[in-house]
């Protein structure tokens, strides 16, 4: 039983069955305890006890001796009835039972002597010449009376709510426990403290409520990551526009010399301008795409087309490093796609590769166009580099904002750009080492697939 809901279900159930099961056994046995009193009746001892309490309190010794007769649980009913067929203590008489004791009456009525008087039934006279039918029965003298007094109805009416609510306390306990966790768990990181979790007690559970806070624990880990990378972005963007703005001020005070460098100063200007408006229009776009104020314009695009493109340019940037592009036309692949943001995406990653990869490196870019035979299918698109490669530990955060791995350059932005890219497409880029050496990244581009959020 895994699943909570399904706990929740059978628990009510079951608290439903033992109850039931409890009113079966308690209504069986007070039926077979009085169907046993009822054979073992002393019919002749019960009209004289009748009798006495008849002539020494009248009717109303009549009825307290009927009263206390039908006090036992598991005594037979005792009825009492006048010569009008009315019970003296008001109870409804079942129609059998009354169209007996009708008989029996008119049998007394005229004065003849009924020789077949059946073992539950006794006449009782009184001093004053009044005459009574003494009728026992087995059958409850109503739909509770099964039960027996109020004592007993009450005490099963409490027996039952006892295990209800013990029932209902287990599941409230099972559920409130991990919510009164989860709730300490989001107010002390709604308050600053970022090291805040659920904790393995709740997340090892195997339910719903488990996986709620396994989500919960891994949503504070982003964020507590996402935190501390914007403020290692921070000191990485103090840095690098001060590095920059620090070199326009030497140009700027070389070229105010009138040294002769005046050209080669203002192409130097120019250049660390170009730089840091790059960086601040990534930024910016990357907070578009995060905020969802970019949408994709899907078209029909050949990637193979676009690649090509994409990597005619990156060669042009290589000349001079010894570092080769290796790109072979696959032929049309025809997608959905935003040709401008699945460039910028490609862009991103195939630039990185060429900055890490060696000199006289290579760097292989692969295209599949892989169809289905009941399924759409999708296409992916390899760049592998003969980089370090990035440490194991940090392959899954290197397409996080604003995350750089180990040693690496640049701010964590384009990458970021690059995972946003691919889950607005439905489609996902991922990383791996090869074995070989160097980083291996993986763009799957689904086919007919819908946006994603």
């Amino acid at each position: 039983m895994r699943s909570l809901f399904f706990r929740i279900f059978m628990s009510y159930w079951l608290a439903m069955g033992l109850v039931l099961a409890m009113a079966v056994a308690t209504t069986s046995w007070v039926a077979w305890q009085r169907m046993k009193a009822f054979d073992d009746l002393e019919p002749t001892v019960l009209a004289e006890s009748a009798t006495a309490a008849l002539v020494n309190g009248g009717v109303d010794g009549l009825q307290t001796w009927t009263r206390d007769q039908n006090s036992s649980l598991i005594a037979p009913n005792i009825y009492v009835i006048d010569e009008d067929g009315h019970d003296l203590l008001g109870r409804m008489i079942t129609p059998s039972l009354l169209h007996r004791s009708e008989l029996a009456m008119a049998a007394l009525r005229a004065g003849k002597n009924w020789t077949r008087w059946p073992r539950y039934m006794a006449v009782i006279s009184s001093p004053l010449g009044n005459r009574y039918l003494m009728v026992v029965s087995a059958a409850p003298s109503g739909p509770l009376a099964a039960f027996g007094d109020l004592k007993i109805f009450v005490t099963l009416v409490a027996l039952a709510l006892s295990v209800v609510g013990f029932v209902c306390w287990a599941v409230a306990r099972t559920v409130s426990g991990p919510v009164e966790r989860l709730q300490a768990s989001a107010q002390a990181l709604a308050s600053g403290d970022l090291s805040a979790r659920v904790g393995t007690e709740i997340s090892n559970r195997s339910d719903e409520l488990g996986a709620l806070a396994r989500d919960f624990d891994l949503m504070a880990e982003k964020l507590r990551s996402m935190l501390a990378s914007r403020e290692t972005l921070m000191r990485d963007l103090s840095h690098e526009l001060r590095s920059p703005l620090a070199r326009l001020r030497v140009a700027l005070g070389l070229a105010r010399a009138n040294s002769g460098s005046i050209e080669i100063q203002l192409f130097r200007i120019e250049r660390e301008a170009e730089r840091m408006d790059g960086l601040i229009g990534q930024l910016l776009r990357l907070s578009r795409l995060m905020n969802m104020e970019l949408r994709p314009e899907l078209v029909p695009v050949d990637l193979s087309v676009l690649v090509d493109e994409i990597v005619e340019d990156a060669r042009l940037e290589a000349i001079g490093s010894d570092r080769v592009i290796l790109w072979d036309d696959p032929g049309e692949v025809l997608l959905n796609v935003d040709g401008y943001m699945v460039r910028q995406a490609i862009e991103n990653v195939l630039r990185n590769a060429l900055r890490f990869s060696p000199p006289a490196g290579q760097i292989a870019v692969i295209l599949r166009n892989e169809i289905l035979r009941d399924e759409p299918g999708h296409a992916t698109l390899l760049v592998q580099d003969q980089g370090p490669g990035v440490p194991e530990a940090e392959l899954g955060r290197i397409f996080e904002p604003f995350y750089r791995a180990q040693n690496s350059e640049g701010t964590g932005v384009g990458l970021a750009i690059s995972a946003r890219v691919m889950a607005l497409h439905g489609g996902q880029v991922a990383a791996r080492n090869r074995p070989e050496g160097g980083l291996e990244v993986k763009f799957t581009f689904p086919h007919n697939q819908p946006l994603m959020a």
